[in-house]
């Protein structure tokens, strides 16, 4: 491929990657909290359920509930992922992330 097509595709890989590491590093407190409130109820239930199921006598009697349990976590972290997206797209195109 020669350089010309190369530079028709877009911008190279490391100045995307400079850009969404800038994004992130310059995103407010609360976005950062929207992240977090999303992703580490998920974590510690993942924990929880590891331990569990990994040394419980019982815990075959407790799978179901536990696996739907782990599904809403699921559900809540994708929620507050998309509101962690939404946030930094306002602020890549300039409005106030905190109406998001």
């Amino acid at each position: 491929m020669r350089r010309d097509d190369r530079s028709r595709l877009g911008e190279p890989a490391l100045d995307l990657l400079e850009a969404a590491v800038h994004l992130v590093r310059t995103a407010p407190a609360a976005t950062h909290a929207a992240h977090a409130a999303g992703n580490l109820p998920f974590a510690l239930g993942l924990l929880w359920l590891w331990a569990d199921m990994s040394r419980g006598a019982d815990a075959d009697r407790r799978l179901a509930g536990a696996a739907l349990g782990m599904a809403l976590l699921f559900a809540w972290q994708k929620a507050w992922q998309a509101v962690y997206a939404g946030r930094l797209r306002a602020q890549v195109e300039g409005h106030d992330p905190g109406q998001f």
